[in-house]
Order: structure tokens, then sequence, then C-alpha cells
């Protein structure tokens, strides 16, 4: 069993618990999935979360029997105690009155059918926003408070520009609801958004890795990411019932943005699907975990990926999410029209779908370079 060291550590000024392990895919997706709010310290080396106990808690919790844990509870030295009390201020619990405010909240954001993983973001943005002025009440906070907030907590604790602008979303749809302040969300400025271009496999590379995969329920899972663009949520939610071998077509039900969408299926990936069926026979979902009837684990879904890529390309830099952005990129060179590929993708606005064409190698290698024309 895989040893975890957790200690206290200090990240531009603040207490935060380090969580320190050899490097292991399953134990890193755990803490991912269950903390929304951990952070990778590249000086540090380590995972690390908030400083309290109730923190230290969950984390002895969500780790009991997959790892043994020794906790070191000493303080580095050096610590400012004007930012220690800074970082006391995010801590505690809230007010039985505010707690019941944000429940309130949470049933209005769940009876307007918003994901679960909005809820689950928005719910703990506004209880850290909250804690962080335990002191006031919802109608006493200002637009200058929430600058403040951000230059604090967020700039100070290095937090990514994603995690601001959850937090800023979080709040402004908070302010939306309850009516009683006078804070003016139009006037609240979100950051910059980073625009990463997406990585995308070569087809020779994702042929080797297909190829390569004896277990056909793993073969048949990651074909079907690749072949029609999926994303993980949509394929552990493909229900038998999603299938139209007559038609050829595959349904996706409900997905980001509440859309459905109809995806055509090959011969040869519905062939790989019909094989799959007979050697495993699944009775609700198209892929079933262990006990019949539940949907497969996406963190199992994430290992198979990186288990058998490694074997085709080691130190690679790939997710699974990268299998989608070859699929839609290969698409892109291979001719198709991108607001057919938008359409494919599930994509609500065409001007998501066009980053594909900044990383299609087809179209750039068509660039005449000036340097050619030079006799050197």
């Amino acid at each position: 069993m895989i040893e975890v060291i957790i200690k206290t550590v200090k990240i531009n000024c603040d207490l935060r618990w380090g969580i320190y392990f050899p490097f292991d895919y399953e134990l890193k997706e755990i803490l991912r999935k269950n903390f929304q709010w951990i952070r990778w310290s590249k000086d540090d080396k380590c995972w690390h979360l908030p400083r309290s106990e109730s923190m230290l808690k969950q984390v002895e919790q969500v780790l009991a029997g997959k790892a043994i844990i020794t906790i070191d509870r000493k303080k580095p030295e050096g610590m400012q105690k004007q930012k220690a009390k800074t970082n006391r201020r995010i801590q505690g619990q809230l007010s039985p009155e505010m707690s019941g405010l944000i429940k309130q909240f949470v049933s209005w954001l769940e009876m307007r059918r918003f994901s679960k993983n909005t809820i689950s973001a928005y719910a703990d943005a506004t209880r850290i926003f909250f804690l962080f002025y335990k002191d006031k009440k919802p109608e006493e906070i200002c637009e200058k408070d929430v600058e403040y907030f951000n230059n604090e907590y967020i700039i100070k604790g290095n937090y990514s520009s994603s995690y601001q602008n959850i937090m800023i979303s979080a709040i402004k749809t908070f302010y939306k609801w309850d009516t009683r302040n006078k804070m003016d969300i139009k006037n609240l400025i979100r950051p910059k958004r980073e625009h990463p271009l997406p990585k995308v496999i070569d087809k020779g590379i994702i042929k080797k890795l297909l190829s390569s995969i004896s277990n056909v329920k793993h073969k048949t899972a990651l074909s079907l990411i690749y072949s029609c663009g999926l994303r993980r949520s949509e394929l552990i939610s493909l229900k038998l019932q999603d299938i139209d071998s007559k038609r050829k077509t595959m349904t996706i039900i409900n997905s980001k943005g509440k859309k459905d969408r109809v995806l055509p299926l090959s011969d040869k990936q519905l062939d790989l699907i019909i094989r799959y069926y007979r050697m495993y026979r699944p009775e609700k979902y198209l892929f079933e975990g262990a006990k019949k009837g539940e949907p497969y684990s996406a963190t199992s879904l994430e290992k198979i990926f990186h288990r058998n890529m490694a074997r085709i390309q080691k130190n690679h830099i790939f997710t699974l999410h990268c299998l989608r952005h070859s699929y839609a990129t290969h698409l892109l060179e291979d001719g198709v029209d991108i607001r057919y590929i938008q359409e494919l993708l599930g994509h609500k606005s065409s001007r998501t779908t066009e980053i594909y064409t900044w990383v299609s190698m087809k179209s750039l290698s068509n660039i005449k370079n000036p340097l050619d024309d030079f006799d050197l």
C-alpha cells in the first residue's frame, strides 16, 4: 500500500496541508475527484489543500484503505502572524442562518436544472466566499468586497484564472437569486480567460494504441471516444437503448448544456460494439463496472487510457480527453466542414469548434515559408 505524508506547508504566505506521495495516477485522480480546491505546487512538489481539521478528516476518510497516512502538524518557521490570521478568516463554520441560505440557493439551482458539477462548484464557492466575510451579512457586501476577496484570497493564494471565474459566476448567480442585496453584479470583473490549444494525438499513434489493446471492453470504450468524439461523462452515461444498430446511430442524452445529439456509427465501430456486447452482456449501461447495472468508473477509464498509452509512447503528455480533440482535428484535416464538426461534438457555438483550425497541421503545412525563397 502506498505511503502518503500530510504536513503543513507555506504557500504564498498561507498555511496549507501538503500531501506527498510517490507518483500514482489512481491516487491523484481520487484526490482531484473528491477535492475541488486541491492544487499542485511545483516548488514544493506536492498537492495542497486549505489547512483545517475538517479538511484533514475528509482526506483521511477518502484515503482510508487506499494508503498508509502519516500526519505532521508542525508549522513551518517564519510564518507571519498577520498572514496566518488572514488565512483563518476562511476557516471555521458558517452561521446557521448563512448555512440555511446556501441550502436554499442550492435548492434553487437544482430547480433550475443546473448540472450536478455546477451546483457542487457554486455551493463550495459561495461557502468559501461567505466564510471570508463571515462578519458581514450578504446584503452588506458590495462590489469592492468582491475585488478585495479576489486580491487577498485568489490572487495571493495563486489560484488559477478558471478558479477565479468559477468564483465570480457563483457570486453573480447567488446575488441574482438573493434579491435583498444592492450589489450591481454587472460590475463584477472577470479575469482574462486563458486559451490553451488542444493537444492532438497523431493518427498513427492512435492506430497503434487501439490496435495494441487486447481487452475487447477497453478497446471498444477508447474506440468510441475517438471515433465519435465523446466526452468521458458521455461514454459512461451511455445506455443500451441509446444504440440503434439498424439505423447505425448512437444518441447522446442530456449532455453538456442539456443537449441531445445523434451520432453516426461506422460499420467497423458497430461490429466492435456487438462483439463486446456478446462477450460481456451489460444489463443497463453500455459499459458497466463490477456490479451489473452500475455505470463504469470514470477513474478506471482514465487509468485504462494512460496504461495503454504509456506502452505506445513513454512520458506522454496526453489525457483521455485528447482523443476527442484528435477526432475533431482529424475530421478537419480530412476536409469535413467545421459546421458538421460542431454538430458532432455538440458545441453550442462554432467559435468553440474553430479552435481546431489552429492545430490542423494540414492547413498550416500549406503555408509557404519565406525562408524557402533564400538560397542558403
